[in-house]
């Protein structure tokens, strides 16, 4: 091992920079014999343990495939083996990491990360946390704080180390400010919430007036654009011990569209029908899924994308609009973005023989003939034309059945249950037997023991992985909120590249600043029952499930 350059620094500082200059040049085994130096140096057990615990963040930041590298080419280094070995451990599991401390601790008792990591790791694993939970228990949102809450309470009493929730009602926005210094006196890890947008924006502004009360966030609304929370850098350089995070985790799978226009294309659709509801909820997601399938069959190498990005926060009023809809499922119209009769017809690469096309309707949100928007689709008038004409030139009646439109693969239904429910028996009616697709909008609101539903048979949707009636979370919201309490319990765990993937809402990952949900596929039986349908492609393709289960 080379000597480190000891002008004018004392021993440890000499230590200390060649192990930094090893850690960027990336010469690992150097790296952990400087740090073994370092640890050595030091006489406090508090900078031991940190030495150990920098150590180890530094192999867990590596990618696996380095550290598959690293142990096949230095097979006879003990030192490294075991540090491999350490960070290995703490990607498992929960209940594997307390077992394997355990046994780290009886099988290296003479390694230097014994007296003061081991201990700590273990420690760590069940020391209490403390959450303050910001939700409107009362007023418009109660039903679904509830719901809410009563996931929480299942993550929490299935939790290995204790954790202890501290709620707050938010429905009165004048009690905002006692409630968050209540919360930072009782210096709690973080906060999960709020959910009504106002009150998220309410947050921030009075961290910003009162930062020593600032605390960890998981906000379950969008949070106010990264320029306003530039405010937690400037707060974390002044005290680096207690990290202050803000991210937020919606219920809305912001990138839904995206999956949907994926299956599509994997199932080989290349022509497809779009029935949507004119509400601007249903009509936007349905514009959103026709311009992925033409971003995807443009570009079948291209990821999963959010579909589309936040409007522009003009108003609170617009706030309002845009992001507590899918708490309350609000019916207001904003702007449409879809036409009643568009044709989106997309050219494909010049290789491909048949272009690529994607054909949007609507119907009205209120009173709707089902029937005339399906035969809209296709183009029943002109088969009636036809009909028409012939009975004119043979001058006699004549029976008429109409043949539909030849060109379309598949349809996709955007709409909620109700028409959804109405609409699949017109497909009979037309004597139809196209592939039937939807959006989680066809996702019964309950999972325990739902009702049957056999006239959805056939469609398929993505669901959330609690839909399928084998979690605890027996409601959409319930699994939101065990989600959220799982991110914030395990969010040092979640790095960008890998997902949870036992979480309730869908495999959970962590890219480009926000978190990403991948739904499950599923499909209504003939007796109305959701099962799941098996991934044309391996959800390992799209995000790596090697952080521990939740």
């Amino acid at each position: 091992m080379p000597e480190p350059i000891t002008e004018n620094l004392t021993p440890l500082e000499a230590y200390q920079q060649a192990a930094q200059r090893a850690k960027t040049d990336q010469a690992w085994q150097l790296y952990l014999q400087y740090q073994h130096n370092v640890w050595q140096a030091q006489t406090r057990q508090a900078s031991r343990l940190q030495t150990a615990l920098d150590t180890l963040k530094t192999f867990q930041a590596l990618p696996e495939t380095t550290r598959q590298t690293l142990r096949q080419a230095h097979s006879q280094d003990a030192s490294l083996q075991a540090w491999l070995d350490l960070t290995d451990l703490m990607q498992r599991s929960a209940s594997l990491h307390q077992l394997g401390l355990q046994d780290f601790a009886l099988f290296y008792s003479n390694h230097w990360f014994h007296n003061e990591l081991l201990p700590y790791l273990q420690a760590q694993r069940l020391a209490p946390r403390h959450y303050a939970v910001f939700l409107p228990l009362s007023g418009a949102y109660q039903s679904v704080a509830e719901q809410i809450r009563n996931g929480l309470l299942k993550y929490q009493f299935q939790a290995e180390a204790p954790i202890h929730l501290h709620f707050y009602n938010t429905s009165d926005a004048q009690s905002l400010p006692s409630q968050l210094k209540a919360a930072s006196e009782q210096q709690v890890d973080a906060i999960i919430g709020p959910v009504q947008s106002d009150r998220v924006d309410a947050v921030i502004q009075h961290w910003q007036t009162y930062p020593e009360q600032a605390r960890p966030i998981l906000a379950l609304n969008s949070l106010p654009v990264e320029a306003e929370l530039s405010w937690t850098a400037a707060l974390n350089e002044s005290d680096q011990s207690n990290p202050v995070w803000a991210e937020s985790f919606l219920f809305p799978t912001e990138n839904e569209a995206e999956q949907v226009a994926k299956r599509l294309l994997q199932a080989q659709h290349q022509r497809i029908g779009i029935l949507t509801n004119v509400n601007n909820r249903y009509a936007q997601k349905a514009a959103a899924i026709a311009g992925a399938f033409k971003r995807q069959a443009s570009d079948p190498l291209s990821p999963l994308k959010t579909s589309a990005q936040p409007e522009p926060l003009t108003s609170p009023q617009t706030r309002l609009k845009n992001t507590d809809a899918p708490y309350l499922e609000l019916n207001q119209s904003v702007d449409n973005t879809a036409d009643s009769n568009e044709l989106d017809a997309v050219t494909a690469p010049a290789d491909q023989r048949r272009p690529v096309q994607a054909l949007l309707k609507t119907f009205p949100d209120k009173r709707p003939n089902l029937r005339d928007a399906l035969g809209q689709l296709i183009n029943e008038n002109e088969s009636q034309a036809r009909k028409n004409n012939l009975r004119w030139l043979l001058k006699e009646p004549i029976e008429f059945t109409p043949r539909p439109r030849q060109d379309l693969d598949a349809v996709v239904l955007v709409t909620h249950l109700k028409q959804l429910a109405v609409f699949r028996p017109q497909f009979d009616f037309f004597e139809l037997t196209l592939p039937l697709y939807s959006t989680s909008d066809a996702m019964p609101k309950a999972f325990y023991a739902p009702k049957a539903m056999p006239d959805l048979a056939g469609i398929e949707f993505p669901a959330m992985n609690a839909a399928f009636g084998q979690h605890p979370a027996k409601t959409q919201f319930e699994a939101f909120g065990w989600d959220a309490l799982a991110l914030a319990h395990q969010r040092d765990w979640l790095k960008p590249g890998l997902c949870f993937h036992t979480t309730a809402t869908g495999n959970l990952g962590y890219a480009d600043k926000q978190y990403q949900r991948h739904l499950r596929w599923a499909r209504y039986t003939q007796n109305g029952e959701v099962v799941p349908v098996k991934p044309v492609v391996s959800i390992d393709a799209l995000l790596e499930p090697s952080a521990p289960s939740l």
